[in-house]
């Protein structure tokens, strides 16, 4: 005997039966978590740009540098965040014969990436970098003029540039990986392939930012001395920075549904 529901609400119990509670529950939990990330990359530069331009602290020529500064734990704090978040990132599971990376992998990747950015900073410039000498703790270049060896008091100093370069470029690279080829398995699909859509625009047009900034921030290494300084005085590097990270972010809340359910919020 095939039992029958009756339902007054345009089939909810029907959908019930389709999406059960902890199903539901469980996608919830997904948004949430890509709302989560999309949210931390956002407030990191607009963070920092408010402590350099409204809270009286001073703009750095990177993102990289705000290490240095009063709000350098934030930076660090925040990048260890969105590291996590990236690690504990499931997403769906690897199907091997369609695709050899897949969401688990390269939030992996990308959330360890991540948090060698954070504790491994890029060299410090010394007008810049805090030390102590006896009971001072001031720029390095202004409290030892003597010839006196100051201590760095600037977190992990003795690793080469190249670590925690390689990482970011790393790090923006599983991050445009994300907008080019995972988001867009989801979504509609024309001959199983991603079909034409605001959504997955949206991914691909981020993913081709996250790249062009990566182009302009690898220009700055490869320029010579007297343009490098000048852009360097522009805070070339925070600003493609900032529209790379951006562009991860607003990737991240388009996946995670933000405006039609912010903080994974059920509607209704």
């Amino acid at each position: 005997m095939i039992a029958r529901i009756q339902t007054g609400n345009n089939g909810a119990a029907m959908s019930d039966r389709k999406h059960p509670p902890e199903k539901s529950e469980l996608v919830l939990s997904y948004l949430a978590v890509r709302q989560c990330l999309g949210l931390l990359g956002l407030s990191l530069p607009v963070s920092l740009y408010l402590y350099a331009r409204v809270f009286g602290g001073a703009m750095q020529p990177s993102v990289s540098e705000f290490y240095y500064t009063a709000v350098g734990d934030w930076l660090v704090g925040t990048l260890c965040a969105i590291g996590v978040f990236l690690f504990a990132y499931k997403g769906y599971a690897t199907r091997p014969p369609r695709l050899w990376l897949g969401d688990r992998e390269i939030g992996r990747a990308a959330g360890l990436l991540a948090v060698i950015v954070a504790l491994f900073p890029i060299s410090a410039d010394k007008a810049l970098a805090l030390c102590q000498l006896g009971s001072q703790t001031r720029r390095c270049a202004q409290i030892a003029p003597d010839g006196q060896v100051a201590l760095s008091v600037s977190g992990f100093t003795n690793h080469p540039d190249a670590l925690h370069l390689g990482a970011a470029l790393g790090f923006f690279l599983c991050l445009a990986y994300f907008c080019f080829v995972l988001f867009p398995m989801g979504g509609k699909r024309s001959g199983g392939r991603p079909a034409l859509s605001g959504e997955h625009a949206t991914y691909y047009i981020c993913g081709t930012l996250i790249l062009i900034g990566l182009a302009m921030i690898l220009l700055y290494f490869l320029v010579d001395a007297e343009l490098h300084d000048r852009m360097k005085a522009g805070n070339w590097l925070f600003w493609w920075e900032t529209l790379a990270i951006m562009a991860f972010s607003a990737s991240w809340l388009a996946k995670g549904r933000f405006l039609q359910q912010p903080f994974g919020l059920r509607r209704g």
